[in-house]
């Protein structure tokens, strides 16, 4: 089943990582303000979920987080074209991979009050 369309990242839980490393990766995915679904899978059943995420959701990131990774350091990450198409799998270290992230988060709107530039108004 593929995950829902209204997440930012789909993230999948293999080979047993401690929760402490889970749990400061979803952190990280919560600090920036996206959203996430995860399912925790048998190692076997990698390939064809990973397939199910990129060809039967629009959900924008797949990110792999497995025991494997912890003792590395990295989550293996991959995100939507804008063709539309996942590929690319790539391991990376977990800052590396939380700043590519946050490459594609759109800007916080400003609080600041919008300013008046008509003639004679600018400040």
């Amino acid at each position: 089943k593929p995950p829902e369309n209204h997440v930012d990242v789909f993230v999948v839980r293999v080979d047993s990582p401690s929760n402490q490393y889970f749990f400061k990766v979803e952190e990280k995915i919560c600090d920036l303000g996206l959203l996430f679904e995860t399912r925790e899978i048998e190692i076997k059943d990698l390939p064809a979920t990973l397939k199910s995420a990129a060809e039967q959701s629009t959900v924008m990131h797949i990110m792999v987080v497995g025991g494997r990774h912890e003792s590395a350091g990295t989550v293996t990450l991959s995100s939507r074209m804008h063709n539309g198409v996942v590929k690319d799998f790539t391991e990376l270290p977990i800052l590396q991979a939380f700043a590519k992230l946050a490459a594609h988060v759109p800007p916080p709107p400003s609080s600041a009050p919008p300013v008046d530039t008509r003639a004679g108004n600018a400040p």
